[in-house]
């Protein structure tokens, strides 16, 4: 019941959440973490079902799933007719259970297979066998009912189905809690009455099942499966697509596109792209943000010849609002009239040995002029004759006289000059046997100066080899420069930083030299650190207007010069670990890298580690781009809960789910004796260790004892532990309203973990 009841946070509480600063949090999609191949394994290869005399349809059995290592996603497929099964993907372990009916089935054996599948791993199959010995009864009318929900609209109409009892009574039962069933017994037929609450259920498909009860001797049933289709809310979406770009071979790339999106309402989006070959793209990092946003696509179509290019940009509200996606089209003309045979060409040749040559051929439909250009490898690579008429035989070189041993590669290009056709790439290869080795003296270099400051003198660096050997220097990023770009071994090469511009911080660069195809390469690591304003702490609070902290608990630091001038939300992309840096800014707490959720240069939200518990105390320091504030000192607790408030203020009416998956408001309380779902931070220690900044996808339970008071009379605790889905110290608290409660609009809740009390002044609406 727990698990069912942890699902019902609606869309709104997330909202709130969201005002409440923690965006990062609903950013994080549980996305599967990388893991080795696992191996999966199925409880029993086989389940036999069994239609007695005179009954509708055999009672569910289950099968369970499990991995090696844990949480594998897994697809289970496999159809029939009379088959039915609870999920389609779960994440192991996980249970599956199974329904068969035998509606419209004549007597006999019937067998189907359910396949149990995992990238990576064997599949893994259960043998459905359904032996039917007589023809089950008649059926209701009709056997299949399907609802649909767009997620923020209005509950779905109720639909019905009439049921002949033939003067037997009988009872309706449904097995979904978002599943409805009542019986007008006044009507003949007896009229029965489906509805569906959607509220808190995720995206997808959802299968129930309605159960009428005969009282038959013996006992005979009646099943209509019952389909809840959730909406992702696209419509609620609105967009300037589709875009469509046009691209002639030989002109210069097509003009970026501006895609304006909107929504109902402010929110967090992510956009992504999808192309074949990856031509589409997203400019200027307009992939994220906040809505309503212009996202800048710009269209690559090198390497493409003539025809429509079908792309695609999907755009979400992670975890919340669903998607939307935006048809792009890229239309190629002019392809290019060429082509070269073979495409490739490999050579094999000793250092300092002999030309070599291979043969190749250019044609075309119809006679061509072509020109014939060496793009990669000038230095080595030759062809013959390099102008002429299409069709031609060709002639390749290669030159490995004056090169080193390594793999070099080039490139030739054709082209058809003023015929409005493209070019064909010929790839050259040339291997050449032997041994080099780099060596690169110092192995680090270290630049600092002050903001204000001329730039450090450059330093040098030597290459030598045991090889004679040409070898080109690059640097990286562009405050970073190192000449000569070439030379012969032994070598000396001059590396300078230009600080112009640069905001203080600690920027990490290097210088690559390498031996051109020789497989060798020596990497040498530069570090600049440019000082500046450093960072000031004014104040701390927890997000319940205090500042106590326990492990576990939100920190917001408040001061200047904290991190980028704008916000920063942190973005998982993927991932289920929040990130320790934030666009240069950091915390540290007791030597331990904060996880951030978002930070500003006036503000920093952290998550006050898990490893800190029972240190006593938290010396916090702030860090933006390398440059640390002073240490700040506050006392640690074992239990410092607060509860998360509608405005984010930290007071007035709670951040709370009634029983049946509505928002806590006033006119819309919760009844008495019914659960109350309350959500907070700074709980302390689980029962089960989990990792700071993490997401937690389990539940669990406190260390501590927890207690609720609602009204002040001491609730019932159904529920304390993990918030499912939400970054590790987030807590979810599920209390039944006593009965004796007094009714109001504002009735005081406070949350008790240990020793700790959530703040004063929260409050829940009880009707």
């Amino acid at each position: 019941m727990v698990r069912a009841t942890l699902k019902l946070i609606s869309d709104s509480l997330l909202r709130t959440i969201v005002r409440f600063a923690l965006v990062a949090i609903m950013l994080m999609l549980p996305a599967a973490t990388a893991l080795a191949q696992p191996t999966i394994t199925v409880s029993t290869p086989e389940l036999n079902f069994l239609q007695d005399a005179g009954t509708q349809s055999p009672p569910s059995q289950t099968f369970s799933i499990t991995s090696v290592p844990a949480n594998a996603l897994v697809s289970l497929s496999g159809t029939a007719s009379w088959l039915y099964y609870s999920q389609s993907s779960a994440t192991a372990p996980s249970i599956v259970t199974v329904n068969v009916i035998p509606t419209g089935l004549s007597v006999g054996v019937y067998t189907a297979t359910i396949t149990v599948s995992s990238a990576g791993a064997l599949n893994r199959s259960v043998l459905v066998r359904l032996t039917v010995t007589s023809v089950p009864p008649s059926n209701a009318n009709p056997t299949q009912l399907a609802f649909n929900y767009v997620t923020g609209s209005g509950l779905p109409d109720s639909q019905q189905f009439y049921v002949n009892a033939n003067s037997q009574n009988f009872s309706v039962n449904v097995n979904q809690p978002w599943l409805f069933a009542s019986v007008n017994t006044a009507s003949n037929p007896a009229i029965v009455t489906v509805s569906v609450n959607p509220y808190g259920l995720q995206a997808g498909t959802h299968n129930g099942l309605v159960t009428i009860t005969f009282a038959t001797n013996p006992v005979s049933y009646q099943l209509v499966n019952v389909t809840l289709t959730v909406d992702e809310g696209a419509q609620l979406w609105t967009t300037s697509g589709p875009v469509k770009f046009n691209y002639k071979y030989g002109d210069p790339p097509p003009a970026s596109q501006f895609l304006s999106i909107s929504y109902a309402s402010v929110v967090v989006f992510i956009a992504e792209v999808n192309s074949t070959g990856g031509w589409l793209k997203i400019a200027n990092n307009t992939n994220t943000g906040f809505t309503p946003a212009n996202i800048e696509l710009t269209a690559d179509p090198t390497g493409l010849v003539a025809g429509t290019y079908s792309g695609s940009v999907v755009i979400q509200s992670p975890g919340v609002l669903g998607s939307v996606t935006v048809p792009v089209t890229l239309t190629v003309t002019g392809a290019p009239a060429l082509s070269v045979s073979p495409a490739t060409l490999t050579f094999e040749a000793t250092a300092g040995g002999a030309e070599q040559t291979k043969a190749a051929n250019i044609a075309s439909a119809a006679p061509t002029g072509y020109t014939a250009t060496v793009a990669l490898g000038a230095e080595w690579l030759g062809i013959t004759p390099a102008t002429g008429t299409a069709p031609q035989a060709l002639t390749v070189k290669v030159s490995p006289a004056n090169l080193g041993p390594g793999t070099y590669r080039g490139s030739i290009i054709f082209a058809a000059p003023g015929a409005g056709s493209g070019g064909q790439l010929l790839g050259v290869t040339l291997t050449v046997t032997g041994t080099v080795s780099l060596t690169a003296a110092p192995q680090s270099l270290s630049f600092t100066t002050d903001s204000a400051g001329a730039p450090p003198v450059a330093q040098a660096i030597t290459v030598t080899s045991n090889f004679p050997a040409t070898v080109a220097a690059a640097s990286s990023p562009g405050w970073l420069s190192v000449t000569p770009v070439s030379g012969s071994t032994p070598a000396s090469f001059s590396v300078s930083v230009v600080t112009a511009g640069l905001a203080a911080g600690v920027y990490n660069g290097a210088v690559t030299i390498s031996s051109p195809g020789a497989g060798q390469t020596v990497q040498i690591p530069v570090t600049l650190t440019v000082g500046g304003a450093r960072p000031a702490i004014r104040e701390f609070t927890n997000g319940g207007s205090g500042a106590d902290f326990a492990p576990g608990s939100l920190m917001i630091v408040l001061g200047s010069n904290l991190g980028p001038s704008t916000m920063t939300v942190a973005a998982l992309n993927g991932s289920t670990q929040l990130p320790t840096n934030l666009n240069g800014a950091q915390v540290f707490i007791n030597n331990i890298a904060a996880p951030l959720l978002l930070a500003s240069s006036t503000q920093v939200y952290a998550m006050v580690p898990f490893e800190t518990a029972g240190q006593g105390r938290l010396d916090v320091v702030a860090a933006y781009q390398g440059v640390r504030s002073e240490t700040r000192t506050l006392p640690l607790l074992d239990n410092a809960p607060i509860l998360f408030t509608a405005d984010g203020s930290g007071r007035g009416r709670a951040s709370a789910i009634n029983q049946n998956g509505s928002i806590n408001i006033p006119g819309a309380g919760a009844t008495r004796n019914s659960v109350i779902q309350l959500y907070g931070a700074g709980g302390g220690l689980f029962e089960r260790d989990v990792l700071t900044g993490s997401v937690v996808s389990a539940t669990g339970r406190f260390r501590s004892t927890v207690s609720v008071f609602i009204g002040g009379v001491q609730a019932v605790v159904s529920y304390a532990g993990p918030a499912p889905g939400q970054v590790a110290g987030l807590f979810q608290v599920n209390a039944i309203i006593p009965g004796d409660t007094l009714p109001g609009a504002s009735v005081p809740v406070t949350v008790r973990v240990g020793t700790g009390f959530s703040q004063p002044g929260v409050t829940i609406a009880v009707e």
